[in-house]
């Protein structure tokens, strides 16, 4: 029967301890990570604020000019000049639907009336402005003079549009006597000659062109 000695077991151990030592001092070692967090990470210059200005005191806000109208009516009664004359109304082009009423206006040149109605009705198309030997004539026409009828369906809303629109203002002329008879509607109408040849040299002449109802 053997019996092992107690010096051998001991041996044998410190053997397996001196084997494990040197596989672990054997093995390759592992670069250590560094986290990407804690890495260095260069510092950005940071830009200085620049002084705070002192602020303006806000403006008060103007009010805004109202626009002008585009499309308003305006009525033949209500551009008539004070103290205009009434001579004469004929048929227009439209025939009794868009007659034309003559006005003498004593007192001013054609240009000072012109002027008038330029700044009275800014938004009417200026069709014609000049000179004629040197007198001023002028002719304007509402931007859209029978806008009043567009879309209208059937006799009895014609009819009622056409009472409603009784009296608006179409266009309008200032010229003189001297040479309104060479030039539009005063020469388009053989029915005016007479009273106007009958006033004094050089009378400024107002011409509105509106619409009647006609049943």
């Amino acid at each position: 029967m053997r019996i092992k000695s107690p010096n051998i077991k001991k041996i044998n151990i410190l053997i397996c301890a001196l084997v494990i030592i040197l596989l672990v001092a054997c093995s390759p070692s592992q670069p250590v990570q560094e986290d990407p967090v804690d890495a260095d990470i260069p510092e950005l210059p940071v830009d200085e604020a620049p002084p705070s200005e002192p602020e303006e005191p806000a403006e008060p806000e103007q009010p805004a000019e109202p626009e002008q109208p585009t499309d308003d009516n305006v009525w033949k009664e209500d551009v008539v000049y004070p103290g205009a004359e009434f001579l004469i109304e004929v048929d227009g082009f439209g025939g009794p639907s868009t007659p034309w009423r003559f006005y003498a206006v004593p007192d001013i040149s054609s240009d000072e009336l012109a002027d008038y109605y330029l700044e009275q009705l800014p938004w009417f198309v200026v069709e014609s402005d000049g000179t004629q030997d040197g007198v001023r004539y002028l002719m304007l026409a509402h931007p859209e003079p029978m806008g009043f009828m567009n879309e209208v369906e059937g006799y009895e809303e014609m009819q009622s549009i056409s009472q409603a629109m009784d009296g608006a203002l179409l266009g309008l002329e200032v010229i003189t006597s001297e040479i309104g008879l060479t030039l539009y509607r005063m020469g388009m109408s053989p029915e005016t000659h007479d009273t106007v040849n009958q006033l004094p040299a050089n009378t400024t002449i107002l011409i509105l062109d509106y619409w009647q109802h006609v049943d």
